[in-house]
């Protein structure tokens, strides 16, 4: 008989690979489940020796390096007859050996294997309360499941803006060759290993795919982000331009363990637009005339987009011996006409209200305005101000 001593594995070193995420109490119940779990292989090991070294083998012989030969016809015969072993074969006396070892745990390529599912009622490490562990998970894969989170990316979904080297709000009739720009942001797949430890705001990829084509106020411009359009015209009211990208299939997002986390964003179209508003403008000023388009136009003052309740103030200067101001006749009348200097008094009363016909920007299509005017029997003698309220 050959006599062998038991051969103990060492559990290799883990070496982790993010930020510290177990506390004292997490770890100490780590180190105690190892302790106890190798307690109890090592003590069915020695059953297992024990059984062994009371088998004989004919033809069995032993090399420089320690290692037992047996031959595959060679007969093994059991000397301990209290455990039931009779003679076997090797195979039969492997099959022995698991089968004392099965109720507990396997042994498989020198790892050690749960043998039964266990579902765990407290959080410990990166498993949370509820958790199983699956039938066949080896010491390596519990350790990395305790001690490694496996952290997933955040997505920002791709974005399409529109804009115009027009202002917002212009006269109606304001005319220029402008140019539309699309431009397409890709969004982001976010989070991914910086030396190792997981970044959440780390951008990882972009989540969509490169342009195919761009459709700008209705024109095709062949991956071009840009469209000029020539003596474009801002009517009065709403002015809106329009633009479309279509992309392609974006990356594949990974989790903090290279794994795919979810799918890549699908090829896909976004639509957005850019709304340019036409206004009709409040005239004011000093004036000899205001009884056509272009007078009224000619005042020295303007406010775009007046409305009911508008407020505005005309300096008057000595010598003038005209004021008038002028606005859309879809107004309301006149409010109030404050003389500042005159103890505030409303002097509305002084004014002559008319009809004109005034166009817009650039000849555009003339619209009726209210024109008010006050001319003094004398010229003013010094500085006065009105404070006007539509």
């Amino acid at each position: 008989m050959l006599n062998k001593k038991l051969i103990k594995n060492a559990i290799p070193d883990q070496l982790k690979t993010g930020a510290n995420s177990l506390t004292i109490q997490e770890w100490n119940q780590i180190i105690n489940i190892l302790k106890t779990q190798a307690n109890l292989n090592t003590d069915f090991l020695e059953i297992v020796q024990r059984q062994i070294e009371n088998i004989t083998y004919d033809n069995a012989t032993e090399d420089a390096a320690g290692v037992i030969k047996i031959s595959t016809q060679a007969q093994a015969t059991a000397v301990t007859p209290t455990d039931n072993v009779t003679a076997m074969t090797p195979l039969r006396v492997a099959e022995h050996v698991t089968t004392r070892l099965g109720d507990y745990v396997e042994k498989d390529d020198n790892e050690i294997l749960t043998t039964e599912d266990i579902t765990i009622n407290t959080d410990v490490g990166g498993l949370p309360s509820g958790t199983t562990i699956n039938t066949g998970t080896s010491i390596t894969e519990l350790i990395q499941l305790i001690g490694i989170k496996t952290y997933y990316p955040t997505f920002i979904a791709p974005s399409l803006t529109l804009t115009i080297d027009v202002n917002n709000s212009v006269e109606a009739g304001y005319t220029s060759n402008a140019t539309l720009t699309a431009t397409f942001n890709k969004g982001e797949i976010k989070g991914a290993l910086v030396e190792g430890v997981w970044n959440a705001n780390t951008k990882q990829n972009d989540r969509a795919g490169d342009v195919d084509t761009y459709v700008i106020n209705g024109v095709d411009t062949a991956g071009v982000n840009t469209k000029i359009l020539t003596n474009n015209v801002i009517e009065e009211g709403a002015n809106v331009y329009n633009a479309k990208v279509n992309f392609t299939t974006g990356p594949q997002p990974l989790d903090s363990d290279g794994n795919n986390y979810e799918t890549p964003l699908a090829p896909g179209t976004i639509l957005t637009s850019k709304t340019i508003y036409g206004y009709r403008k409040l005239f004011y000023g000093l004036s000899s005339q205001a009884t056509n388009s272009a007078e009224v136009r000619a005042l020295s003052n303007s406010l775009l987009n007046p409305t009911n309740g508008t407020t505005f103030t005309i300096n008057i200067t000595s010598g003038a011996s005209k004021v008038v101001f002028a606005y859309p006749a879809t107004l309301q009348d006149v409010t109030e006409v404050i003389y500042k200097e005159g103890l505030n008094a409303d002097v509305k009363g002084v004014f002559t209200k008319t009809t004109v016909s005034v166009k817009g920007a650039n000849g555009y299509t003339a619209t009726d305005y209210k024109v008010y005017t006050y001319t003094p029997i004398n010229p003013f003698d010094s500085a006065v101000t009105y404070e006007v309220k539509i």
